[in-house]
């Protein structure tokens, strides 16, 4: 490590309710240390100066990672060899933040453009949609590459870091693929429990699945269940009396029931409302 000037660097293990200490190194005169670290379970570790300045790996039992970086900014400057998960996660860090910085760039062209012609609203509304194909064209560029990776890699814990950039509705079987190989090869790892719970939860919620049951009480505290309006085109709309978006957009979905009921339309609406009173004020005063 560069510009190290002695001290210490500390592993953690990054577990999914907090950081677990793990070993620590002195750095030499040089920058340099060794460590020996007892990996019990492979995972994601923190490789510390300071909380600003770290490199994140993902290292196994017979890893032998060499980590070199600036001290003062090692979460931007590290590079790492002889850990190949640490290495995939490294590339998909470096590909992303290149992608959004491109991004950036173009949410900053249009802002400047914005500025200064904001009296030509047809200039702006043209400049709009050329950017807006460039941007377009990045975030499919960077949904490919990660669909790429995680396909070519689907049993590395470095493909969980890739996916959680890829939107599920659009990609939702590279989920499931992912999700099917990680949990037959690490069903007790903390991080591959917790993405398997969130699949399951998606695939409930997935297009053609059956909605889950939701069952609550009506105004006059009687149980109403959605599966009760099985047959019928249901909209489940959730709202509440406090909900400022909610009430406004109240008034469109009484014409929608009233338009559509007699051809088997009908609404389940779930309150979020604490306070009965004001949720059936509410239901009154939105008619």
């Amino acid at each position: 490590l560069s510009n190290a000037n002695g001290g210490t660097v500390y592993l953690d293990r990054m577990s999914t309710k907090g950081f677990i200490p793990v070993d620590t190194a002195v750095l030499d005169d040089k920058g340099e240390f060794v460590m020996t670290p007892e990996i019990k379970e492979p995972g994601f570790y923190r490789l510390k100066v300071t909380d600003k300045s770290f490199a994140t790996l993902i290292l196994k039992e017979k890893d032998k990672a060499t980590v070199n970086g600036d001290a003062n900014d090692l979460t931007n400057t590290y590079t790492v060899e002889g850990s190949p998960d640490s290495k995939l996660f490294w590339d998909i860090n470096q590909a992303s933040s290149k992608n959004y910085r491109k991004r950036d760039s173009l949410q900053g062209v249009f802002q400047t453009f914005m500025n200064a012609h904001q009296n030509d609203p047809a200039a702006t509304e043209t400049m709009s949609k050329t950017l807006e194909t460039q941007y377009n064209s990045l975030v499919a560029e960077h949904n490919n590459y990660l669909k790429g990776l995680i396909e070519k890699n689907p049993s590395s814990l470095a493909s969980l870091a890739a996916i959680q950039q890829l939107p599920s509705e659009e990609y939702l079987p590279v989920y499931f693929k992912l999700d099917e190989v990680l949990y037959e090869k690490y069903p007790n790892s903390d991080y591959v429990q917790m993405f398997h719970q969130d699949v399951a939860n998606k695939k409930n919620l997935s297009t053609g699945a059956l909605a889950p049951e939701i069952i609550m009480n009506t105004p006059d505290e009687k149980p109403l269940s959605l599966s009760s309006l099985k047959g019928k085109v249901v909209l489940v709309d959730f709202w509440a009396s406090w909900c400022g978006p909610c009430r406004k957009e109240n008034p469109n979905v009484v014409l929608a029931y009233n338009k559509y009921s007699p051809k088997g339309f009908d609404i389940f609406s779930v309150s979020l409302d604490k306070d009965m009173d004001k949720w059936k004020q509410a239901i009154e005063k939105d008619n």
